[in-house]
């Protein structure tokens, strides 16, 4: 069968559809990749100590003050966190996979794995003497995949809407 390609669990699958898991595949692992060194960047962790008091950097839900709106960072910071995580959830929905009745609970996944994702790396940040772990980036860091899921849905709709529809 031309165009067809045996998949790893025995089914058969079109070369198209085993073309776009691998490129999907490639688009989350370098999302992941990228958030980790953005986030983790220049790697010295230090101050170990730290992972004795670590319920007191996540004691109470402290959201950072964004009083100072005419600075740069106050605005940047949450629009670069949600803009980080768009290609994660994009990637993520379309790894996932999906059919109609299972668009929510494809994104429900997307976000369980955003903020996974994002808990793993603010708890990492505690080892990092300059950065400070916040519940805030975790939510925007969760909005972003969210968006990304959503952005991937969405897409996906408007193609079958204007696909051509074939008489039975």
């Amino acid at each position: 069968m031309e165009g067809w390609k045996r998949s790893a669990s025995g089914g058969v699958l079109p070369t198209k559809v085993r073309t776009k898991r691998v490129f999907v595949s490639g688009m989350v692992f370098c999302s992941v990749v990228l958030v980790l060194c953005l986030s983790l960047y220049p790697f010295t962790f230090e101050q170990f100590d730290r992972i004795l008091h670590l319920p007191q950097y996540f004691s109470g839900v402290t959201f950072p003050t964004y009083t100072r709106c005419c600075t740069h960072l106050a605005v940047l910071e949450p629009l670069a966190n949600i803009v980080l995580y768009l290609p994660l959830g994009f990637g993520l929905t379309g790894l996932l996979g999906h059919t109609t009745k299972q668009r929510l609970g494809t994104l429900a996944r997307v976000l369980l794995l955003s903020v996974g994702l994002s808990l793993v790396i603010e708890v990492l940040q505690v080892f990092q003497p300059w950065r400070s772990p916040s519940l805030a980036d975790v939510l925007m860091n969760s909005i972003g995949g969210g968006l990304g899921g959503l952005c991937y849905l969405a897409g996906r709709a408007v193609r079958n809407a204007f696909r051509p529809t074939t008489p039975a």
